[in-house]
């Protein structure tokens, strides 16, 4: 999975990371996602083939954000989940999606999102299925495997 651009190659490495603290719902200091600031027109890809669900919401420091939800397989579920966050972002239509395929664009790049402590209007989060808990859970190992250059 590593090497492929989850945004566009020029600004991929510009991602700021962000803890799973900074998200203000869950405490820690675990690597739990990449912010972007991403300009109009900016495309989102899907990192593997699987399945687009965007009926879904989060909360980020207490604000409501539109998701994205990427499974690996159709029935929602899989080893792996990509979540995209982003009051800026126009989601495709849900469905099947190959890698590479365009699954959202950034239409109005100003929406930022609050209470991250920069300008970030797109947040990318991994998490791996946890068998214990029955849920998908952040893992900072795979995040650093998509975004090879950070620290």
């Amino acid at each position: 999975m590593s090497g492929f651009y989850i945004v566009g190659q020029e600004e991929y490495p510009k991602g700021i990371p962000f803890s799973v603290g900074d998200f203000g719902n869950v405490p820690g200091s675990q690597l739990g996602g990449v912010g972007y600031y991403l300009p109009e027109g900016s495309e989102v890809y899907a990192p593997f083939d699987g399945y687009l669900d965007t009926q879904a919401s989060s909360y980020i420091a207490g604000h409501g954000v539109r998701t994205g939800l990427f499974f690996q397989v159709e029935d929602m579920s899989g080893d792996t989940l990509l979540n995209v966050l982003g009051n800026s972002l126009r989601f495709v239509e849900d469905g099947p999606k190959e890698k590479g395929e365009v699954i959202a664009v950034v239409t109005d790049p100003g929406e930022v999102l609050m209470g991250l402590g920069g300008p970030v209007n797109v947040l990318v989060n991994l998490s791996l299925f946890d068998e214990l808990t029955g849920g998908y859970k952040s893992d900072e190992g795979l995040t650093r495997e998509f975004f090879s250059y950070l620290p």
